[in-house]
């Protein structure tokens, strides 16, 4: 596994687990976060209260990875959520589509996290293969 892909799939952990501090030291200074309206948050400090909000009102909160594909200092993950803002039972919310998490990595650090629904034109424009029908 790459060193990239590994960050990007710490940063999924530390997520799942709750931990504000580690997601903190996986991001750049000058981090961004791209949600999936486009809307941009930038700065390290920003994304950690950003986060601390978000997990103490979703503590159930968790993404699901089911493929990863690096491609140089950018990785793609695709998966699904549970227990998000949606709040949706955990199943239907499971079973509602997937995502993909664009990770740019320098340094061990992501100096990028953006979310993009899973569409052919999403995975075509970010070099994923077709979905396994």
């Amino acid at each position: 596994m790459s060193r990239q892909t590994d960050t990007a799939l710490k940063f999924v952990e530390c997520i799942n687990r709750g931990d504000v501090s580690g997601l903190a030291e996986l991001m750049t200074p000058d981090h961004v976060f791209i949600d999936l309206s486009g809307e941009k948050h930038i700065g390290r400090k920003a994304m950690q209260a950003s986060w601390k909000s978000y997990l103490t009102m979703c503590p159930e909160y968790m993404i699901h990875i089911s493929e990863i594909h690096p491609r140089g200092d950018r990785v793609m993950l695709v998966g699904r959520t549970t227990g998000s803002h949606l709040r949706q039972e955990r199943l239907v919310e499971f079973e509602s589509g997937t995502l993909i998490w664009i990770a740019e990595v320098e340094r061990e650090q992501l100096s990028l996290w953006q979310l993009a629904y899973d569409t052919p034109e999403s995975r075509n424009e970010l070099d994923i293969p077709p979905r396994d029908r």
